[in-house]
């Protein structure tokens, strides 16, 4: 069992990284599908295997939906929404966030050929779309400034920030938001229907959430809430069973998520150890008790954005880099005992 579950580790791996050319996504079909034959032969399957099956319907889904065919994104939809039935089953809230992102991606191939739908794994095509929103709010920067929030200036700004967020330069997304939400408060009052989805939005992207690895259950995502006793413990609140993003069947944006309407059912509040804490992908935070050569780094704010090993080196090996909002220094992998989540942005 723990070999065939190591197999399928380096199958999702191989999977996920070297689908570049033709011949390779051959190989890598064919190894996947034989490894998934296999795991269909085990009769009691455990979590991790089922992570790790759940990663390789994930990544054989890229691979088909990589030929940007209509024939191709169809079967890529078969294997997504075989991952969701695994994540649901495992109640991995980031899996299944994911599978059904992808659903819609591969929905919208099929429909009208447009590949680019919120996906965790498509970080160029956030950067591409992030340059276009960035432009059309600079376009309305003026009367936003001015205290003018129409629909156009608030879809902007709104679209802009979740662009960032997508970007995993939640940072600046955060600080966007939190000039607009001001702005609209005091011209349209807390109620107004702007202030009112100005706010659904902000509430998304200041959701912090991380992984906790529990014995014998592998990964599950906790909401973090905040720290204890000088930054040495994290109060968490989880596992998140289901934390729905939002309803893709009905097309609604992501920021039409309302963190209230969670399925918490079982949820409980947790003291850890703030080290046992990977915070997610997207994540702000601010470097803490380097000393000798990187004490230069305490106090720097950035983001945690994956490295060159995607989205699967990220959950499996805790893989991360952090990327400073001061441009000046390099992005670099940070050890969790450095890092200290930011709830709150300071002011720049």
């Amino acid at each position: 069992m723990q070999l065939e579950a190591m197999n399928l580790k380096i199958v999702v791996i191989f999977v996920s990284k070297l689908f570049m050319t033709k011949e390779q996504r051959k190989v890598a079909k064919k190894i996947a599908k034989k490894m998934i034959a296999t795991f269909n032969r085990i009769p009691f399957p455990t979590d991790p295997s089922l992570h790790i099956l759940s990663y390789t319907y994930n990544a054989l889904g890229e691979v088909y939906l990589s030929e940007s065919t209509k024939e191709s994104a169809e079967i890529a939809l078969e294997y997504f929404e075989k991952d969701l039935q695994v994540s649901k089953q495992l109640g991995d809230a980031v899996s299944m966030d994911t599978a059904e992102r992808n659903i819609v991606r591969g929905k919208a191939f099929v429909n009208g050929g447009n590949m680019f739908i919120n996906s965790n794994r498509s970080f160029q095509e956030h950067t591409s779309s992030l340059e276009a929103h960035r432009k059309e709010y600079n376009a309305y920067m003026k009367e936003i400034k001015a205290g003018a929030l129409g629909p156009g200036p608030i879809n902007a700004a709104t679209n802009f920030a979740y662009a960032l967020f997508n970007a995993q330069r939640t940072i600046e997304a955060q600080r966007v938001l939190t000039e607009l939400q001001s702005t609209s408060t005091r011209v349209h009052g807390a109620d107004h229907a702007s202030t009112q989805q100005i706010e659904k939005v902000h509430a998304r992207v200041k959701f912090r959430n991380v992984l906790v690895d529990l014995q014998g259950s592998g990964k599950k995502a906790f909401q973090a809430l905040q720290y204890t006793d000088n930054g040495k413990y994290l109060v968490v609140r989880g596992p998140i069973l289901q934390n729905q993003i939002s309803d893709y069947n009905t097309h609604k944006h992501r920021y039409d998520y309302d963190i209230s309407t969670r399925k918490d059912d079982g949820e409980r509040e947790f003291t850890i150890p703030a080290a046992a804490a990977l915070p997610n992908i997207g994540t702000p935070i601010v470097c803490q008790d380097f000393e000798g050569s990187l004490s230069y780094l305490n106090g720097k704010l950035g983001d945690v954005r994956m490295d060159e090993g995607g989205l699967l080196s990220w959950m499996m090996q805790g893989r991360s880099k952090v990327y400073f909002e001061d441009e000046d220094l390099q992005p670099r992998p940070i050890d969790q005992k450095n890092l200290r989540i930011l709830f709150d942005i300071p002011e720049k």
